[in-house]
């Protein structure tokens, strides 16, 4: 799980990961935000150019450069169905593996608010996100895939500028994810990354973040 507060880094977090691996199948699934928003992010960071001009470009209609740029995600499948059932997400899943010929490598869901399990569950928004989470668990068992599933965090850590503990989570849900990557923004130039829970490796909890360089206007991380 991958969780900050609003505007802090979360999707620019996962979309620096994929743009970097191309070689990695993966099922990007995001009933949050639309391809006008996250498209022109990914497309600043694979081109280092900033978003605003990209942006520009592409209302001027100025579009054969940044097409040229997109292919280099040409292993990734974008789905941007706005509130996302589990049959739906079953769906893509095999569309993708009858479309590629394995199933992917990555599924990236974002965010976690955004999906709908297929029955009623008592419990409100609690219920919805752990049932989300443990059905993504189920995904990961089945395919094999790598699920990284984005969320936000509540509490004294919305402002997204003091290192985030797992008690901030929203609704304190992800108790089941094998690596927990919670994310804040200390200033305008750099990314703090908090590692609440690693089920195969060490622990940076808030006490000792990691700092990664973080260029806003590309969106580039690292």
């Amino acid at each position: 799980m991958v969780a900050a507060a609003q505007g802090r880094g979360k999707t620019a977090f996962v979309t620096n990961y994929v743009a970097q691996c191309p070689s990695m199948a993966t099922l990007y699934l995001s009933p949050d935000s639309d391809v006008m928003t996250v498209a022109p992010r990914m497309l600043a960071t694979l081109s280092q150019k900033p978003t605003r001009a990209i942006l520009t470009d592409i209302d001027g209609g100025n579009k054969t450069p940044h097409l040229e740029t997109a292919k280099a995600l040409s292993n990734v499948d974008f789905v941007w169905n706005k509130g996302l059932t589990f049959e739906e997400i079953d769906e893509e899943i095999l569309a993708f593996e009858r479309k590629w010929g394995h199933n992917p490598d990555l599924i990236v869901l974002d965010n976690v608010r955004d999906v709908y399990p297929d029955e009623f569950l008592e419990g409100g928004d609690t219920a919805r996100f752990e049932k989300t989470c443990e059905y993504f668990g189920q995904i990961a068992a089945d395919t094999g895939a790598c699920c990284m599933l984005l969320h936000h965090v509540t509490g004294e850590n919305e402002n997204g500028d003091t290192p985030p503990d797992r008690k901030s989570m929203q609704n304190k849900i992800g108790k089941g994810s094998r690596l927990t990557i919670m994310l804040y923004a200390p200033n305008e130039y750099e990314l703090g990354v908090v590692i609440n829970k690693n089920s195969s490796g060490p622990e940076y909890g808030p006490e000792r973040p990691i700092f990664l360089p973080w260029d806003r206007a590309t969106q580039v991380i690292g």
